[in-house]
């Protein structure tokens, strides 16, 4: 074999959401999982776009529109994960429009 194994890359984005999720900078999620901060980015930018598609949204791709932080918990809700946060984006978005 060529290269190292890959982690189960499911598992390791869910790993790398959580701790982003938290605040965390890339350079600390990365040393946190001794992974690359490379391998962290192109997590968040395959992240970025698995929002954009699921919610018709290309907002989601833009940084300045959208934190890593909630693009983290809009992912963990939309791949049917829990936010560390317990609520989803999604609720969250739900009970702001309710409001009005």
């Amino acid at each position: 074999m060529v290269g190292k194994a890959r982690a189960d890359k499911p598992q390791r984005m869910r790993d790398i959401a959580r701790l982003v999720e938290t605040g965390r900078h890339q350079a600390k999620v990365a040393e946190e999982l001794k992974i690359t901060v490379s391998a962290v980015s192109r997590a968040m930018r395959d992240m970025r776009m698995a929002v954009a598609f699921a919610r018709k949204d290309d907002s989601w791709t833009d940084a300045t529109q959208h934190s890593a932080v909630e693009v983290t918990r809009a992912w963990l809700a939309d791949s049917g994960n829990e936010s560390l946060s317990g609520t989803s984006a999604f609720e969250e978005s739900s009970s702001s429009e309710n409001e009005g």
